[in-house]
């Protein structure tokens, strides 16, 4: 399975698992996220928020971390084991070379969950992925 596929099933898996169990409601004040909750059938009580405008069925809350934990080290696996494929893909998509907002080394460590072992013991494969994302991104640009 090549890395679209494999970040395609991730997100099929997660909507399914989340279906009926988070709710996204981006109204500006309380009274109105409490408005569109008892349009769910909800009350207050009944989630818990989640950020950005998410909410999570509260006897759900703990299961869904986990599944989320689960899907993460599943990306780390995957990516651990197809290291240039994933890279060149998310360097582009986050186009690191005109970004000043990541450094490689905090992309890996915050965006792919990497740690710092797994980094050095990487690092040759890493290295080799930048160059390659490097090398195409100034080809077509």
């Amino acid at each position: 399975m090549d890395y679209m596929e494999f970040k395609k099933q991730q997100e099929n898996q997660a909507n399914e698992y989340t279906k009926g169990k988070i709710y996204f409601i981006l109204e500006p004040s309380k009274d109105l996220v409490i408005k569109r909750l008892n349009e769910y059938g909800l009350k207050p009580g009944d989630v818990v928020g989640i950020g950005a405008g998410a909410y999570i069925k509260k006897e759900y809350y703990k299961d869904t971390l986990k599944f989320f934990d689960k899907q993460a080290k599943e990306l780390k696996e995957y990516t651990l084991n197809n290291l240039n494929e994933v890279l060149t893909y998310e360097f582009a998509n986050y186009e690191l070379e005109i970004s000043l907002s990541y450094t490689y080394k905090s992309f890996l460590i915050e965006v792919l969950g990497f740690n710092e072992k797994e980094i050095q013991d990487n690092k040759k494969e890493i290295n080799k992925a930048i160059k390659e994302y490097r090398e195409d991104f100034y080809k077509h640009n």
